[in-house]
């Protein structure tokens, strides 16, 4: 059995699983915000979210423990979207009628610099590895992709894509950018490495919103008009799988300890929630507001928030129903047991689990973007008691998750590190 030690203080456990819900999702509260959100996101760190107000050229700051606006930012002229990079906590907004991209100092939650971008900057994602931003220009006669160095807030590359570049994510794990081209009903490929185009692969019509699980390496694309989520293998950028939902989607994301993918529906007034696991519609959900815009997921606590464009309003739910994967014979390894034991009195904290019969088990530690940074155990074990010690020296102080899979069961607990 391996060894390796810890500094780490658990916070509670979450039973998770991919077949069988005993929760379903419901709205919890509603958060007036300036004129017509649009993009909104999370930062799981510290617990804010950040909407971009189109019509009233601002960010509206929320904190998470109260569902309160604490400061409204006035950032550029028709903020499109925003996005935030945890590990430095800086917060970036695309202003399409400016051609540039307000940086937010998460600390103080201030505009700290304006950088000049492309034509029409529409869509932003950051990689908090090589703290790198990726911004979308949506001019449709030069589609490109602008790369803003997030040390010294300046664009050193600007990469050409397809022809009205709409979404974009970044998995930080293999270092890829994937932007969807809604004039071309493809997908483009971006090496984070040197910023060129790889071989591109196509989606459905008008693809919309893209996320990425860092874990899988799979990519879900909101398919505009083609009323589809298009499910991509991002080892060859190859179509796994179509999901049939929505009328006009828009926006798309990804719980990375669910494993459930969430999709705006601005047509239906929707939200469709999308079991990761089978590709399956698990819930709709109705929006009381209307035109659902963007949507944002804290894995720390299972809370979702829908920027609802007509209405100035930010709508929270909750999707923090346990969920235990059966297995082929129907009982489930509901006994498999993961616990954490805390030792106050040593800098050590050892993992535990426990097998009712031989299976094979995966257990890792990943970050808040999902990427794996350590594979504890991945073999098969026999039925039995387990202890694992682990070392949190080369980790730096931050939130992480401990993902454990004993055939089909499936536990993530939620670590803190505090060093």
């Amino acid at each position: 059995m391996m060894k390796k030690g810890i500094i780490i203080m658990m916070v509670v456990a979450l039973g998770i699983g991919t077949d069988r819900a005993s929760g379903l999702v419901s709205v919890i509260d509603t958060i007036t915000v300036g004129s017509s959100p649009r993009g909104i996101c999370v930062n799981p760190t510290t617990n804010k979210i950040y909407v971009a107000n189109s019509g009233s050229n601002t960010v509206s700051v929320i904190d998470g423990t109260n569902d309160s606006v604490v400061v409204t930012v006035a950032v550029g002229v028709w903020p499109f979207d925003v996005c935030v990079n945890p590990t430095t906590n800086k917060i970036y907004v695309p202003n399409r009628s400016d051609n540039t991209v307000s940086v937010i100092d998460g600390t103080n939650d201030s505009v700290v610099a304006v950088v000049p971008v492309g034509v029409d900057p529409w869509a932003i994602c950051t990689n908090p590895i090589t703290n790198k931003i990726y911004v979308t220009n949506y001019d449709p006669f030069s589609g490109t992709v602008s790369v803003i160095d997030g040390t010294n807030n300046t664009v050193f590359d600007t990469v050409t894509v397809g022809s009205r570049p709409y979404g974009i994510c970044v998995n930080p794990s293999t270092n890829k950018i994937y932007v969807t081209n809604g004039g071309m009903g493809i997908l483009s490929v971006i090496n984070g490495t040197n910023n060129s185009v790889m071989p591109t692969g196509d989606v459905g019509f008008s693809p919309y919103g893209i996320c990425v699980n860092p874990g899988t390496n799979k990519l879900y694309v909101a398919n505009e008009h083609s009323k589809n989520v298009s499910v991509i293998d991002g080892t060859n950028n190859s179509v796994l799988a179509t999901i049939s939902v929505g009328f006009w989607n828009k926006a798309i994301c990804i719980n990375l300890v669910t494993s459930k993918i969430y999709v705006t529906d601005v047509d239906s007034n929707n939200i469709y929630v999308i079991d990761g696991a089978n590709n399956t519609v698990k819930q709709t959900v109705p929006m009381k507001e209307g035109h659902p815009e963007g949507i944002a997921v804290n894995p720390q606590n299972n809370l979702v928030y829908v920027s609802c464009r007509a209405t100035g309003k930010v709508l929270v739910f909750s999707d923090d129903g346990i969920e235990i994967e059966e297995n082929a014979d129907g009982g489930g390894l509901r006994v498999a047991e993961l616990k954490i034991l805390k030792n106050l009195f040593s800098s050590s904290t050892t993992i535990v689990y426990s097998l009712p019969f031989e299976t094979k088990v995966s257990l890792g530690i990943y970050d808040l973007s999902g990427r794996c940074l350590e594979t504890l155990v991945n073999e098969k074990n026999g039925k039995g008691n387990y202890s694992i010690s682990l070392n949190a020296k080369e980790l730096r102080t931050g939130i992480y998750f401990l993902k454990f899979i004993a055939g089909n069961y499936k536990e993530t607990k939620k670590l803190i590190l505090m060093k």
